[in-house]
């Protein structure tokens, strides 16, 4: 178990997963969103917000194995997006820290989060208004 994952800061046996569930969107400009909603940190959840960007999409290659083989499906549509928060880590119960020896601390209160994340459509393409649905 390493340090981040102990019972002192993220606590990943009783508290495995980190979540958030959106509640609200907005949008803030031609592919900025902010998306508000709960982060949950150890048992513990806050309302956030995220600003959010909309990286644009691409056609990927996709297979899937049936009946043992590997078998092209074609290209799927994939959609890339950025996400970045601030949060004080104690909002959240990670309080541990250590004093370094020249008197700094090794572990600030405030953390940044960004979240990379890719939405692959699920289905035929069926164009361009298809594909403004997924933002």
């Amino acid at each position: 178990m390493t340090r981040t994952s102990g019972a002192l800061i993220l606590d990943v046996d009783n508290h495995p997963r980190i979540t958030f569930k959106g509640n609200q969107v907005e949008v803030a400009g031609a592919r900025d969103y902010t998306l508000r909603g709960a982060l949950m940190i150890r048992g513990i959840s806050r309302e956030v917000e995220l600003k959010v960007s909309y990286l644009g999409e691409w056609l990927t290659p996709w297979w899937e194995e049936e009946g043992g083989k590997w078998v092209d499906k074609g290209p799927r549509v994939r959609a890339g997006f950025v996400a970045n928060t601030r949060i004080n880590r104690h909002d959240f119960g990670v309080s541990w820290n250590d004093v370094v020896e020249k008197g700094g601390v090794v572990v600030g209160k405030t953390i940044d989060i960004t979240i990379d994340a890719e939405a692959i459509l699920d289905g035929p393409d069926d164009g361009p208004r298809a594909r403004q649905e997924l933002i």
